[in-house]
């Protein structure tokens, strides 16, 4: 052994790391906490010897709870000159530990609380959650439509005649794929906070509710986009292509500023409410009754009537609908008919 403890000390420590790595755990992170070092003194000028007490030599895995430890213990004993030293190492058998749940980006309330609150407090609770996913997404999609707008303007340009401008904008598909990858965390949050309404675990909107949902966000745009090119090519004639194309950037300009400034957060609002309404009827078990909670009691008839009448999930409510959207705009929820 080498006249050097204290190396010898932490080539133990590298060997009970090398261990625990060779067995599969490239993820873990190792903590060594030293508890006190007793003694430090120089001998000969080319060791350094110490009396060391280490605490602990945990392995985690990351992004993980606190793992439970089997502890061993490892003794190195020093060189020659100082066969007295002794160095106390602390070992760990990793186990197994469960991922932690990250943080909710939506207010976490309990079911057994949402049992005590009334209607108003209902859909406080389900405004505060969407408000909050809706302001993260409000920015992004603002940006979503002028990329849009400038790509589609662009696409007129590089086109040559009047039927090209038609086709320029994107397909329906590609379209709805975009808007989908934008609006997708806004959707998974406001599910997810129905879903815990609800009484169900959180987790993510199943794909087709995603783009559904994101669809009926963005195709009216897209139908009035189409309509304003389509006008704007037969409102002519034009003194030629520039002409044609500047009449199209101002027509298509103007129906992206109406919709931004006008349609746009009403739009997101119907996004929200509804996937969270989708999330507390897909938490609820086949079976329960549930029932109908208006945004605002005798401003709505179809609401009004659905409300007189607890539904079994599964079944539709008078208007036809097993949970809300019933119209366009709807902010009506249905909640567990104990609630």
């Amino acid at each position: 052994m080498s006249g050097d403890p204290l190396g010898n000390l932490f080539a133990k420590i590298r060997d009970a790391v090398d261990e625990t790595t060779d067995a599969g755990t490239d993820e873990t992170v190792m903590a060594i906490v030293v508890e006190e070092v007793e003694e430090v003194e120089e001998v000969e000028e080319v060791a350094t010897v110490g009396v060391v007490a280490v605490s602990d030599v945990v392995g985690v895995e990351r992004n993980s709870a606190e793992a439970d430890v089997a502890v061993g213990e490892l003794v190195a004993v020093g060189g020659d000159a100082h066969d007295d030293v002794e160095f106390t190492i602390v070992a760990v058998d990793l186990v197994d530990v469960a991922p932690v749940e990250p943080e909710p980006h939506w207010p976490v309330f309990s079911v057994a609380e949402s049992a005590t609150l009334d209607d108003v407090g209902l859909r406080r609770r389900r405004d505060i959650a969407v408000g909050k996913a809706l302001t993260v997404l409000g920015p992004r999609v603002k940006r979503l439509l002028q990329d849009e707008q400038n790509e589609l303007l662009d696409a007129v340009r590089q086109r040559k005649g009047k039927g090209d401008a038609l086709a320029a904008l994107p397909s329906e598909d590609e379209q709805v794929a975009r808007w989908v990858e934008v609006s997708r965390p806004a959707v998974d949050d406001c599910y997810a906070a129905g879903r815990v309404l609800g009484g169900g675990r959180t987790r993510p909107a199943p794909d087709d509710l995603a783009s559904g949902l994101v669809a009926l966000l963005v195709l009216p745009l897209r139908e009035r986009v189409l309509a304003s090119l389509a006008s704007a090519v037969a409102e002519g004639p034009y003194d030629g292509l520039p002409d044609l194309q500047r009449a199209i950037a101002s027509a298509v300009g103007a129906r992206y500023r109406e919709w931004r400034t006008q349609d746009l957060e009403p739009a997101m609002g119907d996004l929200g409410a509804w996937a969270f309404a989708r999330g507390v009827y897909d938490a609820t078990p086949d079976g329960v009754v549930l029932r109908w909670v208006p945004a605002e009691v005798e401003q709505c008839p179809d609401a009004d009537d659905n409300a007189l009448e607890p539904t079994a999930r599964g079944c539709p409510f008078p208007t036809g609908q097993s949970s809300p959207p019933a119209h366009p705009g709807c902010r009506c929820l249905v909640v567990p008919a104990d609630r």
